[in-house]
């Protein structure tokens, strides 16, 4: 009987089950995981594209790392009120018609216009005691909107009833006579020359009170006529005839004109676009400035993105006023919209 008896050593402990959901893989453990990896590797690459861009994009930029004062931003010009169908440009890179240029003729009620309008106002006050009469307006580096700015901040002064003076001293790539439609067969250079004199090449603009020097032939030697006596006896004669001179010049770092100017005019305006210039090329510039004893009155941003997610949206509330007298604000009236679709 104990040999018919058979045993064994295995139990069914617990008795097996189909699994209802796999094992592997994991599919939300996956994608919580790949969606903090992500948002990790995200974040750093934002951070260090950050630390790569070394452009002077907001008004601290300029205040800390650049040392200056800031005077203000001028947008991206647009002639959207007056030209629906127009394509939008940057600032001091466009040419066209007088009202094209000139966004404080064509479209007075912009908010580059006042944007202008800042600027002149930072101007007259940057000084305790007088304000600047003579102004050099300049960059670090080429198309930055040195032209139009000049243009358009002579236009706003002339608004405010004081004599404005235009003199175009890039001798190199000169512009503003295109600005205001005006011939550059005699100019600055005639004049240094020796060829013409002050009255034989001043010029009356379509804007009331504002004149214009054109550069004239562009001569073999700019930063020689520039640099001479000659230019510094002709800006104190024109001191006493215009309430403001305004001058346009060649980028710093490219030539130095501006920086031989720089020493017989009040203040230098320093025109950065936004985004775009770098900082070592600003600082090189504004050092060339510092060696030759210039005031920097300031700078300003040229070319500002004013969207509604731009770091300028929340800053510029501009008060405007129509035809029928009636006090309106833009942006507000824009999200009573947005609200109402």
């Amino acid at each position: 009987m104990t040999e018919n008896i058979r045993t064994g050593n295995i139990r069914v402990v617990d008795a097996a089950e189909i699994p209802k959901s796999p094992v592997s893989p994991k599919k939300t453990q996956n994608m919580l995981l790949g969606l903090i990896v992500g948002l990790a590797l995200g974040i750093g690459l934002a951070f260090f594209l950050e630390y790569l861009d070394n452009t002077i994009k907001v008004p601290d930029d300029i205040k800390e790392r650049l040392k200056i004062p800031y005077l203000g931003p001028v947008p991206v010009i647009t002639m959207a009120a007056d030209n629906p169908g127009g394509n939008p440009g940057k600032s001091g890179t466009r040419e066209g018609s007088l009202e094209e240029d000139l966004v404080t003729i064509g479209s007075p009620k912009s908010t580059a216009s006042e944007s202008y309008r800042g600027l002149r106002t930072g101007i007259l006050f940057s000084a305790a005691d007088v304000p600047p009469r003579t102004i050099l307006i300049t960059s670090a580096a080429p198309t930055e909107g040195k032209t139009i700015t000049s243009a358009n901040l002579a236009v706003t002064m002339a608004q405010a009833g004081n004599k404005i003076l235009l003199i175009d001293c890039d001798m190199r790539r000169p512009r503003m006579h295109r600005v205001f439609n005006v011939p550059r067969d005699r100019g600055l250079s005639n004049i240094l020359a020796g060829t013409c004199g002050i009255d034989e090449t001043l010029l009356h603009t379509a804007i009331p009170r504002v004149d214009i020097i054109p550069s004239g032939p562009v001569p073999p030697n700019p930063s020689e006529m520039l640099g001479s006596q000659s230019m510094f006896k002709i800006i104190e004669t024109l001191r006493g005839r215009y309430d403001q001179i305004i001058i346009d010049s060649p980028p710093i770092t490219a030539v130095t004109d501006s920086v031989i100017i720089s020493r017989w005019v009040d203040g230098v305006l320093l025109v950065i676009r936004a985004g775009e210039t770098h900082r070592e090329i600003i600082k090189n510039g504004i050092g060339l400035l510092q060696a030759a004893n210039a005031r920097i009155l300031g700078a300003i941003l040229n070319g500002v993105n004013m969207g509604r997610d731009s770091y300028y949206y929340y800053q510029y509330y501009y008060y405007y006023y129509g035809e029928d007298g009636e006090k309106k604000k833009k942006a507000h009236r824009k999200k009573r919209e947005e609200s109402r679709h």
